[in-house]
Formats: C-alpha cells, sequence, structure tokens
C-alpha cells in the first residue's frame, strides 16, 4: 500500500458544477488546487500528536486509500473465517446426510433386489410342469432341468434351483454339485410347509457350498386342487450382491449390510463379514433400536480413524417380506473434510493478493473519485438539450456509480418511452384499421403490417399468426394465414404449407388457458419430425408462441421466430408479445364475429330450405302406402329428412315381407286344412269301423274263452275215467267188459274233445287276423295323426289346439300298437298249445282203437293194460295242465281286447275334435286372407 505523506495547507478539493476551477473577475485562481509541489516538510513533533489529530491532517486521496483498503481486507478476513468456519460445518452435515442418503439407497436398492427374487422364486414356483403332476410325468428329466438352467441363465445371480417333495425328497434340480437329498429339517424348508408362503431365509453357510448362501422357498400348487405339492427353493450366494453393490465402494466410501441378529454378511471390506454391527459401530445403537435414519460419528478402534456412518434400515416394500437387515456406509473424516484443509490455504492467499490489489486500486480509486460526478454533470446537462443518446460510462457499484447508472436508465427510459409511444401509436392505429374491417378477405394488408410492427420492436426474423381451422374429425388443422416481411435469405412461412395436425391436446388445452411457450433451441424441444423439417427449412432456431384469445375461444397463435441465432426470450418480450396477442384478438373477434353470424344465418337459411324440399318429397312419396300400397319408396338425400325417409323406407319394406308372407302362409294352411279335413274325417270313419271290428273279435274271444273251459272240464273228467280204468284192470279181468265201455266212452269223449281243440286253434286264427287287422288300423291311425302334427305345425300359432289333438291321437296309436302286439304272442302261445293237445288226443284216439280191437286179449295182457291205463292217465293230465292255461290266455286276451275297444272309441272320439278344429281353423285362414288382400307388395 503507497500512502501520500506530503503535507498539504488545504486539504480541502473544490470546483464548480461544471467541473471547472471557481474564478473571479475573469480570473482563474488556482488556491483551491490541488498543488503536488507545494509540500511542507515533516515535522518531529507532529509524530506526537495523537492518531485523531494524525487522521484529520491525512488528505482525502490518503484517506480514500486507507477506508478501501481497510474496507475491503478486514471484511475479507471476517468473511474468510466465518467461510472456513461455516464451509467446515457444512461439509461434514453434508457428507452426514450424504451417508444418510447413500445407505438409504444401498437398503432400498438391496430391498428391491430381493423383491426380485422373491418374485422370481413365485414365477418358477407356478411352471406348469411343477404345478401339473401330467405335464410333469409327461416331460423327460432332462428338459425339466433344461428349464430350470434357463432360468439361472437368466437371472445370473442363482448358482442352484432344486424342487423337493412335501416329505423333503428330491424331485429335479440343477446344481453345480450334488444337492441334499433331503432338506425336511431346513429351516427356510420348515417355514414354507408352516405358512404355505414363500420365504426368503436369514444368509447362512451353504452345507454343499460351505459359502454363505441365502436361499430363497415358495411353494408349489397343484393347478387342479390349489393344494400344495411340492417346494421349490433357489440358493444365491451372499458374494453375488457385491456385483450389485459395487459401485457404493467407489473412493473411501465403506458399505456394509447386516442381517437380522446384527452380523454383517456383505462389506466392502472382506474382514468386516461377520462382525457385529453393534460392536463395530456403537454410536448406532440407538438409531438401530428406533430402526430410525440417521448419521453418527464413530471411532473405528481397529484402525484408530474417525468416521463419519450413515445408517439405514431395509425399506418395507410390498411384496416383500421383513427381513431386518441394516445398510450402513462410512468413510474417513479425514478423506470427508480434506476440501475444508484446501479452502484454508485458498483463503490465506485470496485475502493476501486482495489486500495488496486493494491498497494499488485505493490510489487510483482516490484520484478518479470527482470524475464521476463531472461527467454525471455534463450527461444531465446534454439530457436537458433533449439529446436522448447521451450516455455515462459506468465504472464500480459505488454511489457515483449508481448516480451514472440512473442518469444512464433515465436516458433509456426516456427513449424507451418516446418509442413506445411512438409504437403504440403506429399499434394502435392498425388495430384500429383491422377492427374497422368486415370482410377476412381485407385482413391481409393490415395485419401484416401489424406483423411488422412486432418484427421490428423485438427484433426479430420473422412473425406469423398461425389460425386453427375446424375440423369435422376433431383434429387440431391450422395454416398461417400472415407473416412478416422477411429478409431475402429466408424463405416464406405462408407458402412453405405449414400445417401441425399432431399438436397434443395438453399444449392446445395450455393454449386455451393463456399458455405461453418461449424456445430457445426448437430443435430440442420434441416437435413432430415434420414440423422439424419444416423449421430447418424456414432456418427457425428460437420461437415465442402466445395464443390469441377470442371471448375465451382459441383462434390462433402468435409466433416470433428468431433464425440468425438462438434466442433467451427476456419476460419484458414475453410480456410485449401477450399485450399485441390481446389487441390482435380485440380487433379479429369483431370480424369473426361478423363473419360468423353472415355464415350462420345462411347456413340456417340454406338449412330451412333444403329440409322444405325434402319435407315435400317426403309426403308426396310415401302418399300410396296410405292406402295400403307399400311397393312405394321415399327418396333417401343427406339431410334429416333423409334419415327419417330412410327409417320409412326400412319399416314398409319391412311390413311389406310381413304381408307377403302372411299371404304365403295362409294360402298353405288354407290348403293344407282341406286336405286334411278328408282325411280326418276319413280316420273318423275308420275308428268307428275298427271299434265295431273289436267288440266283433271280443265276442269271439268269449266264445272261445267258454269252449276251452269245456274241454278243460272234459279233460279232467277223461283223466278221472282213466285212473277209474286203471284200477278196474287191476281188480281183475271180471270187469273187463266195463272196461271195453268205458274205453268206449272215453273214444268218443277224445274225439269230442279233439273236434273242440281243433275248433279251438281255428279260433285262434282268426284272433290273429283281427291282431293284424288291429296293427294296419294303428299304422294309419299313427300316420294320420304324424301328418296331422305337421300340418298344425305349418299353421302356426292357430293349429297349436289341432297340434296337441293330433299328437293324442299318435299317442293311442302307439298304445294300440303296443296292445296288438301283446295280443298277437298271446294268440300264437294258444295255438302252439292247441297243437300239442290235437296231438295228443290223436293218440288217445289210436290207443283206444287198439284197445277195442283187443279186448278179448285183455284178459291175457292184463299187465299190460295196466301200463296202457296209466300212460293214458298221464295224457289226460297233460291234456288238463294244457287246458287249464288255455283258460288263462284266453282271460288275458279277453281283457287285452275290451282295452283296445275303449282306446278305439277315444281314438273315435278325438279324431271328432280334430275335424271340428281344422274346420275352425280353416276359417280364421279365411279372414286372414281377405284381411292381407287389401295390401299391395308387387
Amino acid at each position: 500500500m503507497v500512502l501520500d505523506s506530503r503535507s498539504r495547507t488545504d486539504s480541502s478539493e473544490s470546483i464548480d458544477g461544471n467541473g471547472t476551477e471557481p474564478s473571479s473577475n475573469g480570473s482563474h485562481t488556482n488556491t483551491n488546487r490541488i498543488n503536488p509541489t507545494n509540500s511542507t516538510p515533516a515535522n518531529p513533533a507532529n509524530k506526537k500528536k495523537s492518531i485523531g489529530q494524525w487522521w484529520q491532517a491525512l488528505g482525502l486521496r490518503t484517506k480514500t486509500a486507507v477506508i478501501s483498503v481497510a474496507a475491503i481486507t478486514i471484511p475479507l478476513l471476517a468473511l474468510g473465517g466465518f467461510t472456513y468456519y461455516y464451509v467446515g460445518q457444512n461439509i461434514a452435515e453434508s457428507t452426514k446426510q450424504k451417508d444418510i442418503e447413500v445407505s438409504s439407497e444401498l437398503a432400498q436398492r438391496l430391498a428391491y433386489f430381493m423383491r426380485d427374487r422373491y418374485g422370481d422364486i413365485q414365477t418358477i414356483a407356478q411352471l406348469s410342469f411343477l404345478t401339473n403332476t401330467k405335464v410333469r410325468e409327461a416331460l423327460p428329466i432332462t428338459e425339466q432341468k433344461a428349464i430350470l438352467d434357463t432360468y439361472i441363465k437368466s437371472y445370473l445371480v442363482y448358482d442352484s434351483i432344486a424342487v423337493y417333495r412335501l416329505d423333503g425328497s428330491l424331485i429335479v434340480d440343477v446344481s453345480p454339485e450334488p444337492p441334499p437329498a433331503n432338506i425336511s429339517k431346513r429351516a427356510y424348508f420348515q417355514e414354507v410347509l408352516k405358512t404355505d408362503k414363500p420365504y426368503i431365509s436369514q444368509p447362512e453357510a451353504s452345507v454343499v457350498t460351505k459359502k454363505v448362501s441365502l436361499f430363497i422357498a415358495a411353494p408349489v400348487k397343484d393347478v387342479t386342487t390349489g393344494k400344495t405339492i411340492a417346494v421349490v427353493r433357489s440358493r444365491m450366494q451372499a458374494s453375488a450382491l457385491d456385483e450389485v453393490f459395487k459401485d457404493f465402494s467407489e473412493g473411501a466410501q465403506e458399505y456394509h449390510v447386516s442381517e437380522s441378529d446384527g452380523k454383517f454378511f456383505l462389506a466392502s471390506e472382506a474382514n468386516k463379514i461377520g462382525q457385529d454391527i453393534k460392536t463395530e459401530f456403537p454410536e448406532l445403537n440407538s438409531l438401530i433400536a428406533s430402526r430410525q435414519r440417521g448419521s453418527v460419528t464413530a471411532n473405528d478402534r481397529a484402525a484408530n480413524r474417525e468416521q463419519f456412518a450413515g445408517y439405514s434400515p431395509l425399506p418395507k416394500l410390498e411384496g416383500l417380506p421383513e427381513l431386518k437387515w441394516d445398510a450402513v456406509i462410512a468413510i474417513d473424516t479425514d478423506i470427508a473434510l480434506k476440501p475444508l484443509q484446501q479452502l484454508l490455504l485458498i483463503l490465506l492467499a485470496a485475502t493476501g493478493g486482495v489486500a495488496v490489489l486493494a491498497s494499488v486500486l485505493a490510489i487510483a480509486i482516490a484520484q478518479r473519485a470527482t470524475k464521476p460526478i463531472i461527467d454525471a454533470t455534463q450527461a444531465v446537462v446534454e439530457l436537458g438539450k433533449g439529446n436522448l443518446e447521451t450516455r455515462l460510462a459506468v465504472e464500480g457499484e459505488d454511489e457515483m456509480a449508481q448516480l451514472g447508472g440512473n442518469i444512464n436508465l433515465m436516458a433509456e427510459q426516456l427513449q424507451t418511452f418516446l418509442a413506445l409511444q411512438e409504437a403504440q401509436t403506429k399499434r394502435s392505429q392498425i388495430i384500429a384499421e383491422i377492427s374497422r374491417l368486415r370482410k377476412t378477405e381485407e385482413l391481409e394488408v393490415p395485419l401484416c403490417r401489424f406483423l411488422n410492427e412486432i418484427c421490428q420492436d423485438l427484433k426479430c426474423d420473422r412473425v406469423v399468426v398461425y389460425q386453427f381451422i375446424n375440423d369435422d374429425l376433431g383434429r387440431n388443422l391450422g395454416e398461417i394465414v400472415a407473416e412478416s416481411e422477411t429478409h431475402s435469405n429466408l424463405s416464406s412461412a405462408k407458402t412453405a404449407g405449414l400445417s401441425d395436425p399432431c399438436i397434443p391436446d395438453e399444449l392446445i388445452e395450455g393454449y386455451k388457458q393463456g399458455r405461453v411457450v418461449a424456445t430457445r433451441d426448437v430443435f430440442n424441444a420434441g416437435f413432430a419430425p415434420a414440423h422439424l423439417d419444416l423449421m430447418r427449412k424456414l432456418q427457425i432456431k428460437s420461437n415465442l408462441v402466445v395464443p390469441v384469445l377470442i371471448t375465451g375461444k382459441l383462434d390462433s397463435l402468435l409466433i416470433a421466430h428468431s433464425c440468425s441465432q438462438m434466442r433467451d426470450w427476456q419476460d419484458s418480450e414475453i410480456q410485449f408479445m401477450q399485450d399485441y396477442a390481446k389487441d390482435l384478438g380485440l380487433a379479429l373477434g369483431g370480424i369473426a364475429l361478423i363473419q360468423q353470424e353472415r355464415t350462420n344465418a345462411l347456413k340456417e337459411r340454406n338449412r330451412s330450405e333444403t329440409i322444405q324440399r325434402e319435407l315435400i318429397t317426403l309426403l308426396s312419396d310415401v302418399e300410396g302406402a296410405v292406402s295400403g300400397d307399400l311397393t312405394v319408396r321415399a327418396q333417401i338425400s343427406a339431410g334429416e329428412i333423409g334419415i327419417v325417409a330412410d327409417f320409412f323406407n326400412a319399416i314398409v319394406e319391412s311390413l311389406r315381407d310381413v304381408v307377403r308372407k302372411v299371404k304365403d302362409t295362409t294360402g298353405l294352411v288354407s290348403t293344407s286344412v282341406n286336405t286334411n279335413n278328408e282325411a280326418i274325417r276319413k280316420l273318423a270313419q275308420e275308428s268307428t269301423l275298427q271299434t265295431k271290428q273289436l267288440d266283433e273279435a271280443l265276442t269271439s274271444v268269449e266264445q272261445m274263452t267258454d269252449s276251452i273251459q269245456q274241454v278243460a272240464s272234459s279233460a279232467q273228467q277223461a283223466a278221472t275215467a282213466s285212473n277209474t280204468a286203471a284200477n278196474t284192470a287191476k281188480t281183475g279181468s271180471v270187469e273187463i267188459e266195463q272196461s271195453v265201455q268205458s274205453i268206449l266212452q272215453l273214444r268218443q269223449t277224445v274225439d269230442d274233445t279233439a273236434k273242440k281243440v281243433k275248433r279251438l286253434g281255428d279260433a285262434s286264427k282268426q284272433i290273429s287276423k283281427v291282431v293284424v287287422l288291429i296293427d294296419q288300423i294303428a299304422l294309419k291311425t299313427n300316420m294320420l295323426a304324424l301328418n296331422a302334427s305337421v300340418e298344425a305345425a305349418r299353421a302356426g300359432e292357430e293349429g297349436r289346439s289341432f297340434a296337441v289333438v293330433a299328437a293324442e291321437v299318435g299317442a293311442l296309436a302307439a298304445q294300440s300298437a303296443t296292445a296288438t302286439k301283446e295280443i298277437a304272442r298271446l294268440v300264437e302261445s294258444i295255438q302252439q298249445e292247441t297243437s300239442e293237445v290235437v296231438q295228443a288226443m290223436e293218440a288217445s284216439t289210436v290207443q283206444v282203437v287198439e284197445g277195442t280191437n283187443r279186448v278179448e286179449d285183455a284178459r291175457k295182457s292184463l299187465n299190460q293194460i295196466v301200463i296202457v291205463s296209466q300212460q293214458v292217465n298221464e295224457l289226460f293230465q297233460t291234456i288238463s295242465i294244457a287246458t287249464t292255461s288255455q283258460v288263462q290266455t284266453s282271460q288275458s286276451v279277453r281283457s287285452l281286447m275290451a282295452k283296445l275297444s275303449t282306446q278305439s272309441q277315444m281314438s273315435s272320439e278325438t279324431s271328432r275334435n280334430v275335424a271340428i278344429a281344422l274346420q275352425e281353423t280353416a276359417d280364421v285362414t279365411s279372414q286372414l286372407q281377405e284381411s292381407v288382400e287389401t295390401f299391395k307388395v308387387e
């Protein structure tokens, strides 16, 4: 620091307001000028003066230099000390906070990593060959291992995947070494069976690899029953996590992760693995107990060093069970606070350098202290004369510089105000001219002048108006309707065909709310490729987009282009553009309102005329439909009446189809009813005839039953006679005559019985014929019922009652057929038994004849007669049994014939009812035909 030690007779310096020395009587005096050569030698007695007197003796330049140096150096020293202390505290706190954040990030990354592994095991557990026993049995073991090996190679964190049964025995595995054959006693296996949920084990040494590993297991549920049928587990070595967290050990930073019992199983330093977190970092005990994030200053006793340690517990995530793991990040304080030592050196060097520089500058400042006042005075005089281009060269930030700056600012404000007034006047004139317009065709010229003014005021390269166009498809289309004059080397935006239908809806909504988009670099602002190509063609580098709103609705965009260079748009420029957009919106609003009113009126008039013409055409087209003419068609147009005409045509077409179908159906129903009516009458007559024939057959069966009963009685008498003959033969020859008579009588009886039995056989044949006739009648009845059902179905709703009657007739015909089959079977049985009886009678007749011829020899052949008598007795017993069976059979036939007669009577009654129903159907059909004939369909 250089001080001026020369004393002065007068330390004050004075100048007039114009920066010149004061004058008197036209001559210049130098009594107040500082004379560098006029100095007084130092007086030794002055050294004893007080400091106050010494300070008062110093000149203004020296005082200014001293004050300047002191004012700079003292605060700088204080600031340096405070900065050193504050920065030291801040670095320590920021380091601790960073440790908290890093430990939290480590814990969060570990949590997300483990949640992914938790999801992996559930995905594997849902593999089809595990959940479906049939698929597993059909899939070879090699393919099962290949599938599991694919997951190992995909995830890159597992070294083994195995599947075990519920008893712990192995099903399939993929491992570099043989896995345990049974894991039923492993804790993770028992936990899965107990909870029936996936489980992540705490880090533990693998029985096979002897390395600290994590086991993740999950139940395998049957796809059908939903029950657990197996357990799948994956194994991941803890060292695999080092690759995931290697970026946390960069620099001097150390990371540690402890399991639920507090032992470290991950650490950047290998010697820390297995150590207890509470032993290594006892200062964290309170944070560990509360499970809260935090940072402390810890002492590493083993290495005798101080560290900042950040703690964070593993966060709770949805889809991840609570593991109770902790993460710790530590860094040495010497390394963390090393920037503070560098800061101290910088502060010392900076303070000394600034002090020296301040001393040098203080002298120059003192010499130039008065120069700004003179320059400011001259500038004010020039401004007073109206020279608004006058500016002061401002240096520094002291009062003189502020004064000079305020003078310059005042000059700029005066100049800007006058320019704004002039621009506002021009803008108002153009806006007024635009407002007076009544047609959009007259808008281009004044609008271009308006844009030219904006372009000059903003000093940009191009200003355009991009107006939106209504689109029936809802797209945001538009076009440039006006642009300012541009340099000759710039292309015209109006002829470039800018149309951007891809403006995002959210941006459109923002424009509607008055949002302004100022873009410094358009090529990094996310515009569509087609839009970017157009901007390259137009050489646009920056743009400013302001919405133009008319009565609160988005009409167009006022856009300023900067083509020569990228531009940071200032708030004043944005406000300037918003004012212009607001004025333009007010001016365009009147034109848009008038144009809209004219357009709406024209549209409404054209629409009314079109509707009237279409309505008259429609009424003339559909007039014939009133009289039943369904061949008329209404002319379809594109308006609302066209929709009504189309709807009317559809209704008439549907009605015509319905009438045509009704005509066709009624004709078919009438023909079918007339045809079936005759058939039903024949059916009723045949049913009556069938009833009579069944009554005659029933009478014949009753007579046959009486004859069979007589044959049975005669057979019983013959048996008694035969028994008597046998007894008589035994008593002796004296009774032979009586035996001869008895034999003759027996012969006569046998002949009679044979005749009756033959008549029984003939009667059975007659019954067979009757049965065949009944079967034919039942078949015809069934066919008639089937035809009646078909015709009833054709008749539709009117023939439903007829269909019910036809179904009952068909059921009776089926029952009649069943009954005739049963009668035929019984008659066949009677004929067979009758044939056997006839054969027995003929044999008996032959024997009786032979007995008569040998009466005389009977006495000599008594024993033979006895034998013959016994045989005759047995034959008559057989005849008795056969006739008894025939009696029972005939009674059954009689009962069946009675039922058949009753059913025949019911069939006859039903046929008559069907005939009546058909006649009613024919009447209804005729009436329907008469109704639909009034409509014209062809």
